[in-house]
């Protein structure tokens, strides 16, 4: 009974990690609060906060008018799934704002990070309440451009799907559909994704100067497929006494191995096969992350 519990929690305990996280954040941080996992960098670069000017609240995030300052939204290296994300700015008066879309933020600061699409509000200040998508999956030269409201907290809606049929998106600016969703997807070098991997919120220039609360992230796998089904592994020979091998549709990024009790055990692995020969007899579970989420199989050690 207590192992069929202990597995129960476990099962739990992983299903919960089979996705990317979805999250809210209304940036009401006081000092010395940590801030969510999803800002990139942080505490090393972390929001701005400031007090008495905000979306829902009191407290926002600004991007300030230096032609330096940088906040990075990590949402992971989302492979396959449908993401939707949306948030409130507010564009100070008279001046820009800009956010681009990559495809891995954690490569942002070496500047290697693929672009999907740059986000334009009143570029170089030539054009108020006008804002432009630099997307690649249209040809050079070609963009969209959009309104938006001026001195007022508006609304930014962006849906991407992520399927091996093809990556898709979706883009609105306070409830008006810019992009209808399906819009093909590319990177800047014209590619399929490799991932749907987050949002660079930065200070373009000096005359780039805007504020950002209301934050709401959403994954969820394609339709008719669950998660558990899109991070599915097979382990062979089970029960076994010496080697574990492993197979999967997805790429394997690691792979973890647990006793009844939750704890982790050391154990040799190699690619798609594990050593378990030195374990004690019993039951364990193993755990597999893989591109899209995460999985959990129990197996015998003899």
């Amino acid at each position: 009974m207590k192992n069929n519990y202990v597995m129960a929690t476990l099962m739990c305990f992983f299903v919960l990690g089979l996705f990317a996280q979805d999250f809210q954040d209304d940036m009401e941080y006081n000092p010395g609060d940590p801030f969510g996992p999803w800002w990139y960098d942080c505490p090393i670069n972390c929001p701005e906060i400031v007090d008495g000017f905000a979306n829902t609240g009191n407290k926002s995030a600004i991007v300030m008018a230096d032609g330096i300052s940088e906040i990075d939204l990590d949402l992971g290296l989302n492979t396959e799934g449908i993401f939707e994300l949306d948030f409130y700015m507010y564009i100070a008066e008279g001046r820009e704002a800009y956010f681009g879309i990559l495809e891995d933020i954690t490569l942002i600061n070496g500047g290697s990070g693929s672009f999907i699409a740059n986000i334009h509000f009143n570029r170089d200040l030539l054009s108020p309440a006008v804002g432009e998508i630099e997307e690649f999956s249209v040809p050079t030269g070609n963009s969209t451009s959009f309104s938006y409201p001026v001195l007022n907290w508006f609304k930014v809606d962006i849906r991407v799907v992520m399927d091996p049929a093809g990556d898709t998106w979706g883009f609105k600016i306070d409830g008006v559909q810019v992009l209808a969703d399906g819009t093909p997807l590319r990177n800047s070098d014209g590619d399929e994704l490799e991932s749907y991997g987050g949002i660079s919120f930065f200070s373009v220039s000096t005359d780039a100067e805007w504020y950002l609360d209301s934050f709401n992230f959403d994954a969820s796998p394609l339709l008719g497929v669950s998660s558990e089904e899109l991070a599915a592994f097979k382990i062979y020979p089970n029960p076994t006494s010496g080697v574990l091998n492993i197979s999967s549709e997805r790429l394997i990024t690691s792979i973890s191995v647990y006793t009844v009790e939750g704890k982790v055990v050391n154990a040799e692995v190699s690619e798609e096969r594990i050593d378990v020969s030195q374990l004690a007899s019993g039951i364990y579970f193993i755990e597999v992350a893989t591109s899209i989420g995460k999985n959990v199989s129990q197996f015998i050690k003899e």
